[in-house]
């Protein structure tokens, strides 16, 4: 009956669960290290039993499970810079197709601004839409604010005073009004006109 109260233990020790018997106590100490060493003896042992398994030694097989990870582990940052490469061409892919994009619109600009009897060298820069209809809108309005292609344009600046008395037959003023706004502007800044 005292042997059913006692519970034996590895090492031989008995442990007195307070039925008196005389039998030696352990405190929370020392029962913590009696279970880490069996705990370690059992590992010892599956680890002998496996190394049979696959037929090598422990350390040996640590080893090689040790070499395992770095090998893993380097192919983890070889993996990280393949996957950062692909990042980066992806964004250059994107600015590319981004230029291109903006070359295709800027010719859809000139196209359109041509169809439309304006000259594109000069007046694309006026045109900022990013589709075709509202492109086609801007030029309308364009348009819309040019005066006429068969009309003269009103000279620049102020043009010539008439002679006194009223009479328009001053050389200048009627050679003015039958220039273009270029060629009075460019007879203008020659000293040409007065």
């Amino acid at each position: 009956m005292t042997e059913d109260k006692d519970k034996k233990i590895d090492d031989g020790d008995k442990i007195d669960d307070g039925g008196g018997t005389g039998a030696k106590s352990f405190s929370e100490d020392e029962v913590s290290r009696i279970v880490r060493e069996r705990l370690a003896r059992d590992r010892e042992t599956r680890a002998k039993e496996l190394a049979d398994k696959l037929g090598g030694d422990p350390e040996e097989i640590a080893k090689k499970a040790k070499r395992l990870d770095e090998i893993e582990e380097q192919n983890k940052s070889e993996l990280d810079k393949a996957n950062a490469k692909i990042d980066e061409l992806k964004a250059a892919l994107a600015k590319k197709d981004g230029e291109i994009a903006e070359i295709k619109l800027g010719e859809t600009r000139r196209n359109l601004i041509a169809e439309s009897g304006l000259d594109p060298a000069v007046w694309s820069k006026f045109i900022s839409a990013s589709d075709e209809d509202t492109i086609r809108q801007q030029i309308e309005d364009l348009k819309a604010a040019l005066p006429p292609a068969n009309q003269e344009p009103a000279p620049i600046g102020n043009p010539p005073i008439a002679p006194a008395g009223g009479a328009n037959s001053s050389p200048d003023y009627d050679e003015a009004s039958r220039m273009t706004v270029a060629e009075y502007a460019e007879k203008r800044r020659s000293g040409q006109l007065t």
